[in-house]
């Protein structure tokens, strides 16, 4: 992501991020509406995350803020 342009960072991160989670989420439903196993595992990875996801409550990081930590909240809640 080191090309992207900084002022559209959030913006790009938030959506990469919801576009992987809402695909897998909607395949793994379908698999499962089929009685199929969901071999299909994923993971998100955000290296460097403290430069898409700061502790400090900076506007420009509003939207990738808000969409990883409703992923890892989504997949927690998935997961129990």
């Amino acid at each position: 992501m080191s090309g992207v342009p900084f002022e559209v960072l959030s913006i790009t991160i938030s959506l990469i991020s919801r576009i992987i989670f809402d695909f897998c989420f909607h395949f793994s439903k379908l698999k499962h509406e089929r009685n199929e196993v969901n071999d299909v595992p994923f993971m998100i990875v955000c290296e460097e995350a403290h430069n898409y996801v700061p502790r400090s409550g900076s506007v420009d990081y509003v939207a990738s803020k808000k969409s990883i930590e409703r992923i890892a909240k989504e997949e927690n809640m998935a997961s129990v």
